[in-house]
């Protein structure tokens, strides 16, 4: 009897264990210990471009940054959590153990979902190719493409190339922006290298911005809106979000589109234009 109860300790589910340690630190309400790390750290060379971005301004909810004395007192911010979680479970008759099973899946993880398009247009992925070229906003416009905004809320990812157009969805860039696109693209980095959906996207508006020229072109075609008030800090912002990125393949869609569209500024009268825009006005004459 007593070997089968030490059988069934050890065979106690993680699920169980982590409802009982925090029912236990409730009980306590002292400073607890993270015995289960749950959080994706960025790797280092993609978190030195921009380390604000990784870091937390008022609290930790993590371990990485647990000992950072310019967040509030540690033990006291613990403990608070806590209270509120008591608080939160007395007042709505939940259950501990329904809450973490639903709290458990990482919040970038969540946010990433939202970005991704419902109709699975972009599983199919190719095998060791990626997008090495892609003219700009501004080189395309210059030789006859014409970029359109979706008038309907379309998901981010979704491109549409018809003909010399490009029709895109809108992203709003605000302050946060930066932060959040960042923490996406280091959480698929470490756990989806294979499905990496948000980076193919950025990786495409990355060739496509070069200045704060091919952010005017988009701003006024609606398929930027920006509170931010400066182009070339938008453009700053898309570039730096791609850099130092390890991208061993791209969806088949996107490559199939980025090709099109170099092939329509190649057409040797699509790229003469493209060159006459380029020349500066003496030079005509």
């Amino acid at each position: 009897m007593g070997r089968r109860e030490n059988n069934s300790s050890e065979n106690k589910s993680e699920h169980q264990k982590l409802v009982d340690s925090v029912i236990l630190r409730i009980k306590e309400l002292e400073n607890p210990k993270v015995t289960e790390q749950c959080i994706y750290r960025a790797p280092e060379k993609v978190r030195r471009i921009n380390e604000v971005a990784y870091t937390p301004h008022v609290i930790s909810i993590g371990p990485f940054h647990h000992k950072d004395k310019k967040l509030q007192s540690m033990k006291s911010m613990q403990q608070l959590k806590l209270i509120y979680l008591k608080c939160f479970l007395d007042g709505t008759g939940l259950k501990l153990e329904d809450c973490i099973g639903k709290l458990k899946e990482h919040f970038t993880d969540l946010l990433r979902i939202f970005y991704l398009s419902p109709n699975k247009r972009f599983q199919k992925r190719s095998e060791g190719t990626i997008l090495e070229h892609l003219y700009s906003a501004s080189e395309l416009v210059e030789a006859g493409v014409e970029f359109k905004v979706h008038k309907t809320e379309k998901c981010l990812l979704e491109f549409e190339y018809d003909k010399g157009m490009l029709t895109m969805p809108k992203l709003d860039v605000s302050d946060r922006t930066e932060f959040h696109l960042r923490n996406i693209v280091a959480f698929e980095q470490a756990h989806f290298p294979a499905q990496t959906y948000i980076t193919d996207y950025l990786k495409v508006l990355d060739f496509l911005v070069n200045s704060e020229r091919d952010v005017d072109i988009l701003i006024h075609k609606r398929i930027i809106t920006t509170l931010l008030g400066d182009s070339n800090e938008v453009a700053t912002m898309i570039n730096r979000l791609c850099s130092n990125l390890i991208q061993p393949n791209m969806n088949n869609e996107y490559l199939s589109i980025c090709e099109q569209l170099n092939e329509f500024y190649e057409k040797p009268m699509n790229k003469l234009k493209a060159g006459v825009k380029q020349l500066p006005l003496l030079q005509l004459y």
